[in-house]
């Protein structure tokens, strides 16, 4: 059935495309990765067969959108995923990248809220960053304004030793894909996030302080170095604050579908393994039970009782 609307970014009118906020390869690569079924915090009890999508775009807008994506995978998300990437020289497209996500989830998020009573009134806040990120997108303008974009690879991060994390801190960063508006009033602080497995794409809306933030996006061309780039503390409090939100959701699920996760972790250990969940399953238990003998003797055997399954 065809959805007629306006086009969020380019406001033509005419047939809009199904779109998702976070890119289709994301969720691909999670349920690649996942032994137990993908679930959404809104509806845990329900497994999803796709990632969160609105009609928002139109073909044309979309296909612009698609060719910063495919950029990004090749260059960037599927070799981290593989181990391959120490540092990346990027062009202009990563920025491009940035810039749609931070601007689906912005978008994405106030038009979710406008169904549900808001923490905070975005929309106002946004005006001027929505309208600099659509002209740059469009080519309106040459850069994203005062509205900068980051980009941290986050495998430093999930090894913290920082015990106020959350219990499933590793898991949240390395499996989760995410999006949405971060407000931290303490540290003057308002930022459109993307959560993309390891990755996390940052688009500024208000920062009374850039100390600690890094260097941003450029225009043209830069460097990302993977291992040294730690996030600022306003984006680690978001993401100790979105993994809670997850195990909370975790803690929802009903018995039921709780023994057909146990189950079928059971039944796939081999995949648990090689998808290198017990891993990152190692890294929150090592955290959180400060390397304690019997919590980590239980992981070990585990893992064991895995490898040995693998052999056979």
């Amino acid at each position: 059935m065809e959805n007629i609307g306006q086009c969020r970014l380019c406001q033509t009118y005419g047939e809009l495309r199904l779109s998702h906020i976070i890119p289709k390869f994301v969720f691909r690569f999670q349920r690649s990765r996942s032994v137990t079924p993908l679930r959404s915090h809104l509806v845990p009890d329900r497994p999803v067969q796709d990632s969160g999508k609105l009609y928002f775009l139109c073909d044309k807008c979309e296909e612009r959108f698609s060719s910063w994506e495919t950029a990004f995978k090749r260059e960037v998300y599927d070799p981290l995923h593989a181990g391959s990437l120490d540092s990346v020289r990027y062009g202009p497209w990563l920025l491009k990248f940035a810039v749609s996500l931070s601007w689906r989830g912005l978008r994405a998020t106030i038009e979710t809220e406008e169904t549900t009573p808001p923490k905070i009134k975005f929309a106002a806040a946004t005006i001027e960053t929505k309208k600099s990120w659509r002209d740059f997108l469009l080519d309106k303008r040459g850069h994203p304004g005062d509205y900068p974009q980051y980009i941290f690879p986050l495998e430093s991060l999930a090894k913290t030793s920082d015990t106020t994390a959350p219990v499933n801190f590793a898991s949240y960063i390395h499996r989760v894909a995410a999006a949405g508006i971060w407000h931290d009033p303490g540290r003057g602080a308002l930022f459109s996030f993307s959560m993309l497995c390891s990755i996390a794409v940052i688009g500024v809306i208000a920062l009374r302080n850039a100390h600690g933030w890094g260097e941003r996006l450029h225009v043209r061309s830069g460097l990302i170095k993977v291992t040294s780039r730690i996030p600022p503390p306003e984006v680690i409090g978001m993401i100790k604050a979105q993994a809670n939100d997850h195990l909370n959701m975790s803690r929802q699920l009903s018995e039921r579908q709780k023994t057909l996760d146990s189950e079928a972790f059971s039944k796939d250990e081999e995949k648990a393994l090689q998808s290198g969940y017990l891993q990152i399953m190692a890294l929150d238990v090592a955290r959180a039970t400060k390397g304690d003998p019997q919590e980590l003797a239980k992981l070990s055997r585990t893992v064991l009782r895995a490898t040995r399954n693998k052999k056979q």
